[in-house]
């Protein structure tokens, strides 16, 4: 089984986590990255599992979500006046959740749906969502 790892970032980006009771329920923010591992039990013409230069469109739409972004999750009581001040004082992304780990469920889908369009999907394994360097969560698939 041959594995590649491909590391994007870092991403400076702030969220909240509206339910914690200590100071991450606060606006703040991180720098992040995005670790992705695919893998394969054969190679391609080149000798690739999986080309790197094949995450362009990928590397475009982590940009336009976490790249000096906020995010707030969709359920925050508070929403509505995130979204009025956006474009004002931050340029915001609405999500089911702003965790670690639901972000690194995210990326994962959208990655896979990204990925079963060019039929390499069932070569995703994991994305590691990487804060600040010291802290981590992992989605992979089942």
């Amino acid at each position: 089984m041959y594995q590649i790892k491909k590391k994007f970032g870092p991403y400076p980006f702030a969220h909240r986590q509206h339910k914690h009771t200590g100071h991450c329920s606060y606006v703040h923010g991180h720098n992040w990255y995005f670790e992705v591992i695919l893998e394969g039990d054969e190679l391609d013409d080149v000798g690739f599992v999986y080309d790197f230069g094949k995450f362009k469109r990928f590397k475009h739409w982590l940009e336009y979500m976490f790249d000096h972004t906020l995010l707030i999750n969709k359920d925050d009581p508070q929403i509505d006046d995130f979204i009025e001040r956006n474009g004002e004082l931050w340029d915001m992304r609405e999500v089911d959740g702003g965790s670690s780990e639901l972000i690194a469920k995210m990326v994962f889908e959208f990655l896979h749906a990204l990925l079963n369009n060019t039929m390499d999907a069932d070569k995703l394994v994991s994305v590691r969502v990487i804060e600040d360097e010291k802290n981590s969560a992992i989605y992979e698939r089942e």
